[in-house]
């Protein structure tokens, strides 16, 4: 049974030996090894999180108290990024070594903590097993689905990995009928061809409402309607010809039955299994047996807010080094064909921004990177500044919300996987939705300095 909760010294923890996630280890400093070496990024991972925030403290650490002291028995990849955290020389691996150095100065590294404990091993295994065996028909830890993270993400990020699915689910009221598959929805949604011959359009990953037309909702209610149930499979749908026949056979028959049934109930019944078979029949751009010309004529006005008002950022900071400035319109001249080079450079301009800003601006006589606040960035032995660490200690002192999760929400981890995967191929429209992203923010960061202080919290400028 549980004993009690107490706090105990993370030095009276010991790692268990016996742990399921690896085979039996004869000391603590194997233990150590192993979390070390069998998943390295993840281990570090979890100790920089631990650095920054300190544990969960929706989790408790499940103890078994022996001669010795507390045997862990839950918790234990915890436990022992909490002991590399707080003696780096445990680990062997001298990158490993400097990252947790770096990291210990995220935060105050907790000596003390809270656990759980028990009177023997047969009384915790039973909630060991609610939180590690699966589902357990309800009884075990029931995990979100890809909507329900989609929705957290959401309300913590101010966007999801999902926005533009969800935009589109909610605008056609789909979303409260419970939705399957959202990772095909998305994919199929944000597909260039789909914008085109639908017109839609979104502004900063959000769908822009005027760009929908009557006959775009209806069609994207049958698609819904057919993700959802796995009849269409997007990845089935390979190209450009097979997406249109797919679309123009949807809007026959909407059209056909739109005097008969509710939309809702409208579905292609083997609609793409057959499009290969009719592709040729259909014209890769318009073809007046498959579209009408009012539904031609309003898709070529839904295309016009996809164009972005702005096509670079302007630059109002006074003297700014001209190879930013070179960079940044080396960004916005390259056109379609370079989809990858446009991702690699969103990234590469952003980095090279936030760095110069923090590193070349002065607030009264500190050089930006001297202040308490990044300091602790630049303090770091192996002196190396990674782009998302600054772009997120950057935007801390952003007092405008919107600007904040302007440049929190953007996405450096998707577009270093575009960079560094040679069998990944950019979307046109995902590299210039990035690049469209970057204005606002290069603008922001690149605005005259004085009123660009006035836009930042500078009591943390010290």
């Amino acid at each position: 049974m549980l004993r009690e909760f107490l706090e105990v010294n993370v030095d009276d923890l010991i790692l268990d030996n016996k742990n399921f996630r690896h085979d039996e280890k004869n000391s603590q400093e194997e233990i150590i090894r192993w979390f070390e070496e069998d998943q390295p990024e993840k281990q570090m991972n979890i100790a920089k999180d631990i650095a920054e925030r300190g544990l969960n403290p929706l989790e408790n650490i499940g103890v078994v108290e022996n001669d010795d002291g507390f045997v862990v028995k839950e918790g234990n990849r915890r436990v022992a990024a909490l002991k590399m955290l707080l003696n780096p020389a445990l680990c062997k691996n001298n990158k490993n070594r400097k990252k947790l150095e770096s990291y210990a100065l995220l935060g105050t590294i907790p000596t003390k903590i809270r656990v759980a404990v028990f009177d023997k091993y047969d009384s915790i295994k039973p909630f060991i097993g609610l939180l590690h065996s699966g589902e357990q028909e309800g009884k075990g830890r029931v995990p979100w689905d890809a909507m329900g993270i989609s929705r957290f993400e959401e309300d913590a990020k101010g966007i999801s990995k999902y926005q533009e699915a969800i935009d589109i689910l909610r605008f056609i009221r789909y979303e409260e009928k419970g939705f399957k598959n959202i990772t095909n929805f998305q994919r199929f949604v944000t597909s260039s061809i789909v914008m085109n011959e639908l017109g839609i359009a979104f502004n900063n990953r959000h769908l822009d409402s005027s760009s929908v037309s009557e006959t775009a909702v209806k069609v994207l209610i049958v698609v819904a309607e057919e993700v959802t149930s796995g009849k269409l499979k997007v990845s089935e749908i390979d190209t450009i010809d097979n997406i249109r026949t797919y679309l123009n056979k949807i809007k026959k028959l909407i059209n056909i039955t739109s005097n008969e049934t509710s939309v809702e109930n409208v579905t292609t019944e083997n609609s793409f299994n057959n499009s290969s078979s009719s592709t040729n029949s259909v014209s890769s751009s318009n073809n007046s047996n498959n579209i009408s010309p009012e539904d031609e004529a309003q898709r070529s006005k839904q295309r016009k807010p996809r164009i972005s008002v702005k096509k670079k950022p302007e630059i109002k900071r006074k003297k700014c080094n001209p190879n930013i400035v070179t960079i940044i319109n080396e960004l916005y001249r390259l056109s379609k064909g370079y989809e990858n080079s446009i991702i690699a450079l969103s990234r590469a301009v952003l980095e090279c921004v936030i760095k110069y800003v923090v590193e070349d601006t002065k607030y009264k006589t500190k050089l930006l990177k001297n202040t308490t606040h990044f300091q602790s960035l630049y303090s770091a032995k192996d002196k190396k500044i990674y782009c998302e660490g600054l772009k997120n200690k950057f935007a801390e002192i952003i007092i405008d919300k919107k600007q904040r999760q302007s440049l929190q929400q953007f996405d450096l981890e998707k577009l270093h996987a575009v960079m560094h995967n040679p069998n990944i191929t950019a979307d046109l429209v995902l590299a210039e939705n990035y690049r469209n992203q970057l204005i606002p923010i290069i603008e922001f960061l690149l605005d005259d300095e004085a009123e660009l202080f006035n836009n930042l919290d500078v009591s943390k400028l010290t």
